[in-house]
């Protein structure tokens, strides 16, 4: 059941049924969360900002209580959707906030539908195409995860890489919300997923560095996968990108450290 204050919307998107969650008035807020999370990741967020925005909140395909995928799955798909998300909701634009997977989302966003993005937030969010080797072992790993579905052989490496110690020892409750949102995920939709935004996703560096909207790049002090200093680089090529590390969290700062 949805919290106070909070209004449902299920909305056709190219790239399925999505879910998502209203809260609050005035300019526009929409928020996308990271591979293997659903909307409940970026819960703080959504409280903060409600005060004086009228945040979207949305559980991507194939995960939360979004629907699977109803074609081929790409970033450039996720981004007409976000446009769709907001037409349901009578938005003309909007600041695009995306953790990880959902920043990838937001550039694309920015880049198809300039008039409808007034800020980007790049929370934690990689636009380097990985290398061939690297995109070997990750599709190594889709095929595992479809053969095996969230077993604790995948889950338990996927939170050591997502997030800090610190916090997986001192807040296991969030540690918890993402092994979950792993666990409901629907394993086609998030296979899907993470073949689009491990292994297919293309270089979105040039597309970055033609946008031209205030942009906020956020990197975890404890990031592993991606390093404060490889996403200092990257945000040095988006033109009047503001770069901050969040300390003591990894991958997901917006849950870690909100």
């Amino acid at each position: 059941m949805p919290r106070e204050g909070v209004r449902v919307m299920h909305v056709s998107t190219n790239v399925g049924r999505l879910y998502v969650e209203e809260a609050g008035a005035g300019p526009a807020l929409l928020l996308w969360p990271d591979l293997f999370c659903d909307a409940r990741s970026l819960a703080s967020q959504v409280e903060e900002f409600r005060r004086d925005h009228r945040v979207l909140a949305v559980d991507p395909p194939g995960h939360g209580l979004s629907g699977p995928p109803t074609a081929r799955l790409t970033l450039a798909a996720c981004a007409r959707a976000v446009a769709e998300v907001l037409d349901a909701a009578g938005v003309l634009d909007a600041v695009v906030v995306g953790s990880g997977w959902g920043g990838m989302v937001g550039v694309m966003f920015a880049a198809a539908y300039p008039a409808r993005a007034r800020a980007l937030a790049l929370l934690n969010t990689p636009l380097h195409r990985q290398p061939l080797p690297r995109r070997i072992e990750l599709g190594a790993l889709v095929l595992l995860y479809r053969l095996l579905g969230p077993h604790p052989l995948l889950t338990r490496p996927i939170l050591d890489a997502f997030m800090s110690p610190a916090t997986r020892a001192s807040r296991p409750e969030r540690a918890r919300l993402v092994e979950e949102s792993f666990r409901i995920a629907d394993r086609a939709g998030l296979a899907a997923a993470m073949g689009a935004v491990l292994v297919d996703r293309p270089s979105l560096l040039r597309t970055a560095a033609g946008l031209r909207l205030p942009v906020l790049a956020l990197a975890g002090s404890e990031d592993d996968l991606f390093t404060p200093r490889q996403a200092e680089a990257q945000a040095l090529r988006i033109p009047g990108a503001r770069f901050e590390v969040v300390e003591g969290s990894a991958r997901l700062s917006a849950l870690e450290a909100p």
